[in-house]
């Protein structure tokens, strides 16, 4: 049998012995080739079938094992001395593109492989085809700039000691062909065909299904400053890889079927292009992985792919370098593309960080969903001179991130570090949810000479924050940190519900110097802050100064639970911001609160719910509260829910303004905290109380809650103004302004007010202090059970009582004598049994105040009858019968009488109009129609009455003329014109 033999070994270096192993195959089957070369000698073994003696050839292993070959298509060469170290000549050249096709090329560990281009190539481009992963442990180096692509379907392995030196960028693929824009494609699996060669450089990396994948384990892979390193896979993985390669351009790719990924050249640096459409593959950072780019400026990072996973403090860096950069440097961004989800786990990180001189890249993410768990971080920063950059985070579905990890919080960040000078950047976060939990961050802040970043968060659905975990509590922060100089970002949220519980915070705020930013909050259905949940805008201790910011909230339904707060405070030096609360549905404040405090922070463990605007004494804060403004469908506040404006250092209170359908004010909590709406200068406290103004259809404060506009400092109480259609107090509630300096007034407008069980309405002053003014408007005034009305003081003048009502129950006039008499130990109305209205001077009777009540002249037993007995028979209550044969009726229902205006009630100037008696009607008793009713047609003819006289007796009188007018009285009209018609 004769046999056709095919083979081409590989080419050996000049001057070499000749030893190595290649197989032959026949071209029909079942028997096997194998050539051997030994020095000069050349021995062939035809081997015929069984097969399994192939196996005794075990020298046949290793000759495919780290090697490159040429797969002889466009005249590559390949030569090596030594079998460890190739190099690569000749190969197809059109302009300025040098083509290269192998067989194989793999390089082993200490070993190069060696491109001997001219130095005028821009591009070197090379495929192999013959279908194994190129293994590459050793160096690739060119000559020039050229730029250098390397493309094998079947995958690409780099190991611990793979080198790059070029001069060009590198590009590792496992596309099946290079794409030109003449249509030509330089292809790895089909290299039979004819190769279409084109001066014009690759367009696209055109992928089948099922390309290799990447993996990279070097630490040394790297290109020159401005020129790029890409991976374009298959699946990518950087196993405990590090590519350091300064001011350059790394790209991340992974591909997982057919399609074109976009190839841009320009000026040696390559640049992907994904379609949205394209079929991704996963893209990993694992075992301390890390990518860094950070130079004088313009390194960058980009990653696409399905998933983009970092565990294992892996790290993307980009940025300026420390002690490089100048004024006009500019770093590169980090842009992240997944459109499955990205991972970042395990104290994992993508940080763009100025830390030389410089501006600061972005940091960009668009995925399907973000996960940052157990210290993960995105991050953007300055720690030198230059602004950050920005963080923008686009998700389709959810943004989480929980959790701490190496004493770090999960999250995103921005900052500008101690010592630096510039601004932190901007977050913004746009996703389908988002989820802090854990102690998890969102921070936009500086501790430097410059401002924090804004915060701005766009959710389709919910932002939810719970959870404090070693210490760290959840939270969304710009924030102007102590030795930080400058202004606080704000923070915009905007989504279908927010919930804060467990510790988690929204705190726009400023402990170093600077004004603090607002919080602007807009929500479809509910706000929630629960288990000390909080949102403040506040001016820490000193050495903190500067203004607190704004909140600002629009939702549906606002809830404050469990030692929740919503507050803006000053603890040192500067106003705080104001409160604005816009809930179409309720406001509802469970043993939590609203504040706009001057300080008073003691940490004192009081955990009473409140909406507060303070100013503290604690580090004597300077500044004035500002207002609280509420509209909204119904506000309950119960359990110690609060609504406060305080001062207790040096300023004045803000105003409380409230507007709503339903306003009710219940309880008080375990530590005696009471329900209620509060503008108060505290004991200490200089300036004046703010003022607090209510309008509702209904007000109701019970079991112990409060209104209350006070002073217990040096500075007068506010004045309290209440509009409602219905005031009701019950079971030890009040309504107060009272003062230890300046008077404070109470002003009531509603259609009744009710105090029921030892409730009372308050503008009490002691020391000297003159008694406040109470100026009541009601229908009907009611005070049952001990409940006071009092204007009284201790050494200053009393106060005004000024009531206007249609109907005072229950209420005495106590003047200065009924008190000394009643009780003259204390002259207190509290004590007294009744309720009382009290405006006196307890220690100078020539003080006592004035208490005048309005009530109109109206008797209401005047105008009542007393009902007969027995049934009154209607036809003995008519003089005569109107019509003939009963065509109507003429229904009596009382004493007549009209006020003097229909908009006005019946009263003792009104005329009263008293009818005459009837007229029996004389009926014989043996008359067949004595028991027919008084109905029955008369002979005197009935006419219309035109008017009406008073007689000799003051009896009103019916006649059938118009006594207002003089002369002759035109003619009456006839009885038919006034009487139904018989049926």
């Amino acid at each position: 049998m004769k046999y056709n033999w095919r083979s081409r070994p590989a080419r050996l270096p000049r001057g070499g012995s000749r030893s190595g192993c290649f197989a032959v195959l026949p071209l029909s089957s079942g028997s096997f080739g194998a050539s051997c070369s030994v020095g000069k000698v050349h021995l062939l073994f035809l081997l015929t079938l069984p097969l399994c003696i192939i196996g005794s050839f075990t020298f046949i292993n290793t000759v495919t094992a780290q090697q490159v070959t040429s797969d002889g298509t466009v005249s590559t060469t390949v030569t090596t001395p030594d079998g460890k170290n190739f190099n690569i000549d000749d190969g197809t050249r059109r302009g300025g593109n040098l083509f290269h096709s192998f067989k194989e090329f793999s390089v082993p560990n200490g070993g190069s492989a060696n491109f001997n281009n001219a130095t005028d190539v821009q591009n070197i481009i090379g495929r192999v085809t013959g279908g194994s992963v190129s293994d590459i442990n050793g160096l690739i180096q060119a000559q020039g700039k050229a730029n250098l692509f390397l493309l094998n379907p079947a995958g690409i392995m780099f190991g611990p000691n793979a080198r790059l030196q070029i001069g060009g960028s590198f590009l590792g693929s496992t596309a099946n062909s290079f794409v030109f824009d003449n249509g030509f494609e330089f292809s790895a699996t089909n290299p039979q065909a004819p190769p279409l060669l084109t001066i014009n450089i690759p367009i696209g990396l055109r992928y089948r299904d099922n390309p290799g994948n990447i993996t990279n384990q070097s630490a040394a892979l790297k290109v020159d400053p401005n020129k790029t390193l890409a991976l374009v896979g298959g699946n990518v993985q950087l196993d405990g890889a590090r590519l350091l390669t300064p001011e350059s351009r790394v790209e991340l790719g992974g591909v997982s079927g057919a399609g074109t990924v976009g190839l841009e050249v320009n000026n040696n640096a390559l640049r992907l292009s994904f379609a949205d459409n394209a079929v991704r593959a996963d893209v990993s950072l694992t075992k301390g992985a890390e990518v860094n780019v950070r130079g004088g400026s313009g390194g960058s990072i980009a990653v696409n792919a399905q998933n983009f996973k970092m565990t294992q403090v892996s790290k993307l860096r980009a940025g300026i370098a420390s002690g490089q950069g100048s004024p006009d440097s500019k770093a590169g961004d980090i842009d992240i593309d997944a459109t499955g989800a990205i991972t970042l786990s395990d104290g994992s990180f993508i940080a763009n960080a100025v830390l030389g001189v410089g501006k600061g890249g972005d940091t960009n993410i668009k995925t399907g969903s973000l996960f940052l768990t157990d210290g993960g971080q995105v991050s953007t920063s300055s720690a030198g001179k230059g602004n950050a950059g920005n963080v923008t985070i686009q998700a389709r579905d959810e943004v989480s991130a929980n959790g701490v990890g190496n004493g770090f919080s999960s999250g995103v960040f921005n900052s500008v570090n101690p010592g630096a000078v510039g601004n932190s950047g901007a977050i913004n976060i746009t996703a389908g949810s988002l989820s802090l939990t854990g102690g998890a961050q969102i921070n936009a802040s500086t501790s430097g000479q410059g401002n924090s970043g804004e915060v701005n968060i766009d959710v389709r659905d919910a932002v939810n924050m719970a959870g404090e975990k070693n210490g760290f509590f959840p939270e969304i922060v710009t924030a102007v940190f102590q030795g930080g100089k400058g202004n606080g970002g704000n923070i915009s949220i905007k989504a279908r519900s927010l919930s804060l519980t467990d510790y988690a915070v929204i705190d726009p705020m400023v402990y170093g110097e600077g004004n603090a930013g607002s919080a602007f909050i807009e929500t479809k259905d509910f706000v929630s802050l629960s288990n000390t949940g909080r949102i403040y805008s506040s001016v820490s201790f000193p050495p903190a100064k500067g203004n607190g910011g704004d909140i600002n909230i629009k939702t549906g339904t606002l809830s404050l639970t469990d030692g929740s707060f919503l507050s803006v405070n000053t603890f040192s030096e500067g106003n705080t911001g104001r409160v604005f609360v816009e809930a179409r549905d309720a406001v509802y404040i469970s043993n939590a609160s609203i504040e706009s405090n001057v300080g008073n922070y003691n940490d004192s463990g009081n955990t009473n719910v409140r909406i507060d605007s303070n100013v503290g004494n604690v580090y004597k804060a300077v500044g004035d509260s500002r207002d609280i403004d509420i509209t909204t469908g119904s506000l309950v506040l119960t359990n110690g829910g609060q609504l406060t404006a305080n001062t207790y250092g040096q300023g004045n209170a803000g105003n409380v303004r409230i507007t709503a359908k339903d306003i009710v004010f219940d309880g008080q909590d375990s530590q005696g905290n009471r329900s209620g709406v509060y503008s108060t200068l505290q004991p200490g406290g200089i300036g004046d109380s703010g003022n607090i103004k209510i309008t509702s259809r209904s007000l109701s404060i019970t079991n112990g809650a409060r209104l209350s506009a006070s002073s217990e400092g040096n500075g007068t109480a506010g004045n309290l103004e209440v509009s409602a259609d219905s005031i009701r107090l019950n079971n030890q509630a009040a309504i107060s302004a009272d003062t230890t300096a300046g008077l404070g007034n109470i002003n009531l407008r509603s259609g009744d007010l009710v105090l029921r069980r030892g409730s009372n309405i308050t503008t009490d002053a002691t020391g000297t202090a003159t008694g406040g003014n109470i100026t009541i408007d009601t229908n009907v005034l009611a005070a049952l059970e001990n409940s006071d009305i009092r204007a009284n003081a201790q050494g200053g003048s009393g106060g005004k009582i000024t009531i206007k009502t249609q109907g005072l129950f229950g209420l005495v006039l106590r003047t200065q004598t009924d008190m000394q008499r009643l009780r003259p130990d204390d002259l207190d109305p509290n004590q007294l049994p009744t309720s009382d209205i009290t405006a006196i001077s307890q220690n100078n009777p020539d003080l006592s105040g004035t208490v005048n009540i309005n009530i109109p002249d109206v008797d209401p037993t005047r105008g009542l009858f007393e009902l007969s007995e027995t049934v009154i028979d209607p036809a003995q209550q008519i003089a005569q019968n109107p019509c003939l044969r009963g065509g109507g009726e003429f229904i009596i229902t009382g004493r007549g009488g009209f006020p003097t205006d229909p908009n006005k009630v019946l009263s003792g100037d009104n005329v009263r109009v008293d009818l005459v008696k009837p007229v029996a009607s004389k009926v014989s008793s043996t008359s067949t129609t004595q028991k027919q009713s008084s109905t029955s047609a008369t002979a005197k003819e009935i006419v219309p009455a035109q008017g009406w006289i008073f007689n000799e007796k003051g009896e009103v009188v019916l006649v059938a003329y118009d006594p207002t007018k003089t002369g002759i009285q035109r003619e009456q009209p006839t009885p038919a014109s006034s009487c139904a018609a018989l049926r």
